[in-house]
């Protein structure tokens, strides 16, 4: 690490800004345009994982079908395969 040149003050950082929160200056997310577009944006998520509920309520849902029991699975296995008549 670098020492500070004897000039500049301990508390400056690399990039010359003081290294203490700034209480002068206000960022904009804290102006009322700022606070207007998180609450825009917000809105747009919550508005969008809404209609992912919906959807997978709506279209997603009722495909399911319950499982078979496992015995009805492993029976299907052993049924005997009956061929078709033939109609000649």
């Amino acid at each position: 690490m670098t020492e500070p040149s004897p000039g500049t003050p301990a508390s400056e950082n690399s990039s010359g800004m003081a290294g203490g929160p700034r209480s002068s200056v206000q960022s904009w997310f804290r102006s009322h345009a700022g606070r207007r577009y998180g609450r825009e944006i917000g809105f747009v998520i919550a508005l969008k994982l809404g209609l992912l509920v919906l959807l997978w309520f709506v279209f997603i849902k009722p495909w399911q079908s319950p499982a078979p029991p496992p015995a009805a699975v492993v029976q299907q296995f052993y049924l005997p395969n009956i061929p078709s008549a033939r109609h000649d």
